[in-house]
């Protein structure tokens, strides 16, 4: 089995070895490979081990502000729960999907690009549906339950009360930086809708994972250059509409800062956003200032 698998071991790895056997397991479940029936039990439990010890990871990547490795963590829950290489392409994931196939559609297509192209949101789907053999409806079917997670209106709260609105979309190349006091507490308000069909469908489609789950959020708050994750919040399914709230703190070095704002799912592969909060931070005063823009 390991002679198979893309990733291999050291070879005086230990085959005998508990982690040898689970990361064997874990490698054959992320490659799709089928197993015998003893084997299948042994991964399914060592999956459902994953999980606890991942998020155990993700605290302690917070704790210790470590941006990449938070954001790396959930990555992994991801794979695991969609049985994919985070090196494969996000299609990959979908049913009957190839390299050939992928190749064809456009290999730097992502799928809501796909859902947007075949307008697989509008009143067509149900005709689409009727015309398509079973290979395409299961693609068409995978599709509409994917999640496309659409953020509104980002306000930027400060502890004094006073508030801005952020533009997320603003042009980088020109960006409007916000002023904020050094090491003071800020939240970050923004309205997130779920677009499509099952936009009120809680559970993860995850068909190659032994467990049904719920399609959770989690948004990280860091800085690249630094590499420091400033705060993170997980969240439930987002049925419909949705107010999330991050309270994060900005840090004491002044001037000019890029933060970035993750909106990572815990299931899906290929849909994980990121909006960058441009910051200009001053030394605290007697008047918080905080929200005040710049040109």
């Amino acid at each position: 089995l390991h002679r198979l698998l893309p990733v291999q071991l050291p070879a005086d790895a230990a085959m005998d070895s508990s982690h040898t056997k689970t990361f064997i397991l874990l490698a054959a479940h992320l490659s799709r490979m089928k197993l015998m029936t003893d084997y299948v039990t042994d991964q399914r439990s060592v999956l459902d081990q994953c999980t606890r010890i991942l998020n155990a990871m993700l605290d302690i990547a917070l704790l210790r502000k470590w941006l990449s490795t938070a954001v790396s963590v959930v990555i992994l829950m991801q794979t695991l729960a969609q049985a994919n290489w985070h090196t494969d392409h996000p299609l990959m994931v979908l049913p009957h999907f190839n390299e050939e196939i992928i190749e064809r559609i456009g290999p730097d297509c992502t799928i809501p690009l796909l859902k947007d192209q075949f307008r697989l949101d509008g009143a067509n789907v149900e005709q689409a549906r009727k015309k398509a053999i079973k290979k395409i409806l299961d693609a068409v079917d995978a599709l509409l339950r994917w999640p496309v997670l659409q953020p509104k209106k980002f306000i930027l709260h400060s502890e004094s009360g006073s508030s801005y609105e952020v533009d997320y979309l603003q042009d980088e190349r020109w960006p409007e930086y916000v002023q904020v006091e050094a090491d003071a507490s800020y939240r970050i308000v923004f309205s997130v809708e779920m677009i499509g069909p099952y936009k009120f469908e809680t559970d993860a489609f995850c068909p190659r994972f032994h467990k049904e789950r719920t399609a959770g959020w989690i948004v990280i708050v860091g800085e690249k250059d630094t590499g420091e994750a400033l705060c993170c919040k997980k969240f439930p399914p987002v049925a419909g509409f949705r107010h999330l709230s991050i309270p994060f703190r900005i840090p004491k070095r002044l001037g000019r800062h890029i933060f970035t704002v993750f909106i990572l799912s815990d299931s899906y592969l290929g849909v994980d956003q990121e909006y960058n909060l441009h910051c200009d931070i001053i030394a605290k005063t007697g008047a918080n200032n905080g929200g005040k823009s710049l040109d």
